[in-house]
């Protein structure tokens, strides 16, 4: 900032040492001294508005300040209605501060011109599963993975969903597709002994709590999957020993 103030002082009109200055404030948590920075840079270059607000907003995003960052990105997407890349920036902003009406509409108009993206229709599907809208939730993961299938992410929140919903056949099927592309997620393994433990299938729910501890033996979930068995077949001493591990 002393640097800067000396370079105000020789170049007064270079927008560039007010950007910098806004970018130092918003680093040192002045987000509203920061705004005044950047706003006072837009003013001092008319044929550069739309790179200073490009920079501005990569900077806002990089620094997670979203909901300063959605007034520039509005007025930036304007400006270039041509890069779509506009809607899917200012889509993912307002999931950021969970506005997830607004998230959904723009991820809806980005989709429109870029219809396979499958980040996108994954990221519409974790705004639909927060809103309990599963069916829709589930079909935007579905594009994702027709898009990609190595979209490790979408097929491990199908699973989830599926599970949560209590569709277990179901989900023991997409966790075991997960397992194929992940085979040292001992999450997945810990779900899909919980799905089997549901299905009342004991036998492979503990072969797969048990791979699940081979991989991470400090994590308790597949531990009290375990016991729980052990407890509700009778053998209440090996599932005092499960148990303890918790």
């Amino acid at each position: 900032m002393k640097i800067l103030k000396k370079l105000e002082s020789i170049e007064p009109g270079n927008h560039e040492i007010y950007i910098a200055k806004g970018t130092a404030l918003g680093m040192l948590g002045d987000i509203t001294g920061a705004k005044k920075m950047f706003d006072f840079a837009l003013t001092k270059d008319s044929e550069e508005v739309e790179n200073i607000l490009f920079i501005i907003t990569s900077v806002l995003q990089n620094l997670n300040y979203y909901e300063t960052l959605i007034p520039y990105m509005i007025r930036l997407m304007e400006m270039e209605p041509e890069y779509h890349a506009h809607l899917y920036d200012l889509a993912y902003a307002y999931e950021k501060v969970q506005d997830f009406d607004e998230s959904i509409r723009y991820y809806l108009r980005y989709l429109e011109e870029e219809p396979f993206s499958d980040s996108a229709w994954y990221n519409l599907g974790i705004i639909y599963n927060k809103l309990e809208q599963y069916d829709k939730a589930m079909d935007a993961y579905d594009y994702a993975l027709a898009i990609n299938d190595q979209n490790t992410f979408a097929l491990f929140n199908k699973g989830n969903i599926l599970s949560n919903l209590d569709r277990y056949d179901e989900a023991i099927h997409v966790y075991h597709e997960y397992l194929e592309i992940e085979p040292e997620s001992f999450e997945a393994m810990t779900y899909l002994g919980e799905c089997y433990e549901k299905c009342n299938d004991p036998e492979l729910a503990k072969k797969y709590y048990h791979e699940a501890i081979d991989l991470a033996p400090e994590i308790s979930d597949p531990w009290f999957g375990l016991g729980v068995i052990a407890l509700n077949s009778g053998e209440i001493e090996e599932s005092f020993i499960f148990l303890r591990k918790l």
